[in-house]
């Protein structure tokens, strides 16, 4: 989104939420803007949510104007390449040949609008958003991990150094550890095939699901941190609400019932053995989100 110098004057018709966030996409906030817009996100889970949600829709229709525009270009220039109005093989006017490839540009960007305008309003396929990377990671096409990428359900990503921050559609944030391999599943689940995981999961997005070879993680209005130590075990701390934990069935000594762990607890658990282990718990451990 690029705002012109006459846009601001019609910032007066935006309330101010959606001001800052348009500024915060353009990358136009000053130093008041941020601190109101940071101010406003501590009032409500929602307003994260909101801005999470317009991200997401910024960036799809970023993407879909540029397509727009390098389709459009590249018919100008097959109309202007080819026999019409203008060329004396053609037997029509040459005066005339500029006029038409104009209005015909026209009409064909008229037309790529109106198709993507359709495509637009369709339900995105997308289930998650890329806000921060420090180190390295790959998609499973080999493709380098940007800051922006969105994210289609069953997108696995390897993420080889680092961290890797993702904002799910309903909400959550999920920071995925180095050495990792992750798979955004649907805006309410995600897979975690090896590597750790911390997650911040907001009010309207309860029922968050983590799952794992070992076990299966259902937020119930918390934040945590998984970590796997090698094939049959992991580490859990929880920092706020409740997390159920469900070891996978193959597993002989799984439990009968889902675990329930609550906030400033740390365990440890063994999925061949079925031991528990309770671990000191570390409030040096919470991740920065």
């Amino acid at each position: 989104m690029h705002r012109t110098p006459a846009g601001r004057g019609e910032d007066h018709l935006m309330d101010e939420p959606s001001l800052l966030i348009s500024r915060y996409c353009d990358n136009d906030l000053s130093a008041a803007d941020r601190d109101r817009l940071i101010a406003w996100l501590r009032e409500d889970d929602q307003h994260a949510y909101r801005l999470a949600r317009e991200l997401l829709l910024h960036s799809r229709l970023q993407d879909l104007l540029q397509q727009q525009e390098m389709q459009s270009l590249a018919w100008v220039e097959a109309l202007d390449a080819a026999p019409g109005p203008g060329d004396p093989k053609a037997g029509w006017p040459v005066v005339g040949k500029r006029r038409w490839v104009s209005r015909l540009a026209v009409l064909a960007a008229c037309l790529a609008l109106a198709v993507g305008v359709g495509y637009w309003f369709k339900p995105p396929a997308v289930v998650a958003q890329v806000s921060r990377i420090a180190g390295a990671a790959v998609t499973s096409r080999g493709e380098k991990l940007a800051v922006g990428d969105l994210l289609v359900p069953g997108e696995r990503l390897r993420i080889d150094r680092g961290v890797v921050l993702l904002t799910f559609e309903c909400g959550a944030q999920v920071l995925v550890e180095a050495p990792a391999v992750f798979v955004p599943e649907h805006a309410m689940a995600c897979t975690l095939e090896r590597g750790g995981a911390s997650a911040q999961v907001p009010t309207q997005a309860i029922g968050f699901t983590l799952s794992t070879p070992l076990a299966r993680i259902t937020d119930l209005g918390t934040e945590f941190r998984l970590r796997w130590l090698d094939e049959s075990r992991f580490d859990l701390h929880v920092f706020d609400g409740l997390v159920e934990v469900g070891l996978n069935r193959r597993f002989k000594h799984a439990l009968d019932a889902p675990l329930t762990i609550s906030e400033g607890r740390s365990i440890r658990f063994d999925a061949e053995t079925g031991e528990l282990q309770t671990l000191d718990f570390e409030e040096s451990l919470r991740p920065t989100f």
